[in-house]
């Protein structure tokens, strides 16, 4: 049977990143912790999630539909074109960059060796009163899109980032969803 109260839009909501260790939330009311910056505002197509699954088929000489399948990798990405040229922007999309300021002048030193710079991460997303979280002790930055510099639109720095989790879970998916609590109860 269909819900109507089940179907979600993500009106609004931000990406926060803190460094790895940071305390997490556990509910969808109580304040980050200060250590979380927020990117700012994401390009108006919002945030895009993707969970990439990779099988293998054991087979049988007696049965050819398999007899197992074997999950092999899995990839669990969030994509999002973030339009703020700010520091915490900047260190995740060039691995690393360092961006100081000194006498009202700011430099942002790139790299010579981009690296994955991995963070704690909070998405969080609204949908009038329902607030869902994601709360993810450990992602990276995996994959960079072009960044268009042009008068006729804002700049934008698209990323991918790769949940990489810790040793108890990828992260955790927190909702006051009023019509998800009562079909998970």
């Amino acid at each position: 049977m269909s819900n109507d109260d089940l179907v979600r839009v993500g009106v609004t909501g931000n990406v926060y990143f803190a460094p790895v260790g940071t305390t997490l939330p556990t509910d969808v009311t109580t304040a980050l912790n200060a250590a979380f910056k927020a990117v700012g505002y994401v390009n108006a197509d919002a945030l895009t999630e993707s969970l990439s699954v990779t099988t293998e088929k054991v087979r049988a000489w007696q049965k050819k539909s398999g007899v197992r399948t074997l999950v092999t990798e899995f990839d669990w990405t969030f994509q999002f074109v973030a339009l703020e040229s700010s520091p915490l922007v900047l260190e995740l999309y060039y691995g690393g960059a360092d961006s100081t300021t000194t006498g009202g002048v700011s430099k942002t030193v790139i790299p010579n060796d981009i690296a994955a710079v991995q963070k704690a991460c909070v998405i969080e997303i609204v949908d009038g009163d329902v607030i869902t979280r994601y709360a993810i002790p450990v992602a990276e930055v995996s994959d960079r899109g072009e960044t268009k510099h042009s008068g006729s639109e804002g700049t934008g720095w698209d990323m991918t980032i790769s949940i990489v989790g810790d040793e108890t879970a990828l992260g955790t998916r927190i909702t006051n969803d009023p019509a998800f609590a009562a079909l998970a109860s």
